[in-house]
């Protein structure tokens, strides 16, 4: 039976377009892990020039997941959460400080149960190497059976590894970033792991991912995690909300990154304006949405009084994804052209606009025609930035649907 691990890198440093090609060039470099596949649930973008290339395209941060064609072995899913910026709040007494945002590259695949080191080794050099791109403070890598019984273990806490409120548990293999080095010097040893380049410490507590806990094992009870606590303790393995004493702190993690932007107070007044102007934007762009959708929603009902309203198929084939509204404008043209649907130009600009403006919560449907038959596209709005679309039709225009997609 295969064994499903997971693999998890947390950073807080600056997620620069130098750092994320060097991110894509780490993922590259395993073409058995890399995604042919990046986007939304489910990514649809082909990776055709390699991660480095795509990660160096792209703007701002980083929210991609990624996956490999199921043809290929292993299958592996990617989940890249990569920040490249400060944010300024509020602290105690008004005070003004630095929060820097969290990043999280974690990816999942499989092994056989019986693996090999070869089939393991990949697990290990990929978080070395990734884990100095990123700049990590931590990771792991566990089996699912472990990082599920997180979950029996911190029934009051949060049940996942943080910077701040604990490490949770001592998992097969684990990244200890320069700032866990420094903080417990017993980590730079030889015997207790292996260096990166960065400095960091890649400690390997099994031979093999460990299935899981056994029947009324106790938390960091089992026998091959006991040689790794004596080095630690039991403090930064725990979890709880609130600041771990036992973690380095904030400062610690960032010390070592070479991208960070140095912060003045003097700074402090362009950031508020800044905001100010950044949440001014936002207002006027949702009233832009709301007369957008007010307009194209009354036009199209207009239109829609003036048009026949064709008959679906008794038992229609239905097709459904999820789509971000800005996406919506190249799939309705992509569909309207390999369809040949049956709409004027007015009307399809005005459905166009109702679809990619439609307010959170709210949905509808229409009924067209088409030279693959009558069908019907509904869509539904989770958020202000994304939509469920969906069609019912013929066996045909289904699958057209999915080729336009």
């Amino acid at each position: 039976m295969p064994v499903e691990i997971h693999l998890t890198l947390l950073s807080m440093h600056h997620q620069t377009r130098r750092r994320r090609g060097e991110i894509g060039a780490v993922i590259d470099r395993f073409p058995q892990f890399a995604p042919d596949r990046v986007g939304g649930d489910p990514p649809r973008q082909r990776v055709t020039e390699g991660m480095e290339t795509l990660l160096r395209s792209i703007e701002g941060p980083v929210d991609l997941i990624g996956a490999r064609d199921r043809r290929h072995r292993p299958d592996a899913i990617w989940f890249l959460d990569l920040a490249d910026e400060e944010w300024w709040v509020g602290g105690r007494d008004g005070e003004e400080r630095v929060l820097r945002a969290q990043s999280t590259i974690s990816m999942v695949s499989t092994v056989t149960e019986a693996a090999s080191e070869d089939q393991l080794q990949p697990f290990v050099r990929l978080m070395a190497e990734l884990g100095d791109a990123v700049g990590a403070a931590y990771g792991f890598a566990c089996s699912e059976e472990q990082l599920i019984a997180q979950d029996r273990w911190h029934p009051d806490g949060p049940a996942r590894p943080s910077l701040t409120w604990g490490l949770c548990d001592i998992f097969w293999l684990q990244y200890f970033g320069p700032a866990f080095v420094a903080r417990y010097p017993a980590l730079a040893h030889e015997e207790v792991g292996e260096r990166t380049p960065r400095g960091a410490v890649i400690h390997r507590a099994a031979d093999a991912p460990p299935r899981g806990p056994a029947p009324g094992e106790r938390h960091l009870g089992a026998s091959w995690k006991q040689s790794f606590l004596a080095v630690l303790g039991p403090e930064p393995f725990g979890s709880r909300v609130g600041t771990n004493p036992a973690l380095p702190e904030d400062e610690e993690y960032i010390a070592d990154d070479a991208e960070r932007t140095p912060v003045s107070p003097s700074l402090l007044d362009d950031v508020q304006e800044l905001r100010a102007e950044a949440e001014r934007r936002a207002e006027i762009r949702e009233q832009e949405r709301a007369e957008a959708y007010r307009k194209g929603r009354i036009r199209r009902l207009s239109l829609d009084s003036r048009r026949p309203v064709p008959m679906l198929p008794s038992r229609p084939r239905e097709w459904s994804t999820n789509v971000d509204a800005d996406e919506v404008t190249g799939f309705w043209k992509r569909l309207r052209r390999d369809a040949e649907v049956v709409v004027s130009g007015p009307y399809s600009g005005a459905l166009l606009r109702e679809i990619a403006n439609c307010p959170e919560g709210v949905g509808g449907s229409v009924t067209l025609d088409s030279a693959a038959g009558p069908f019907e596209l509904a869509w539904y709005a989770d958020d202000h930035e994304s939509l469920i679309l969906s069609v019912r039709g013929r066996e045909r225009f289904v699958r057209i649907a999915d080729r336009s997609f």
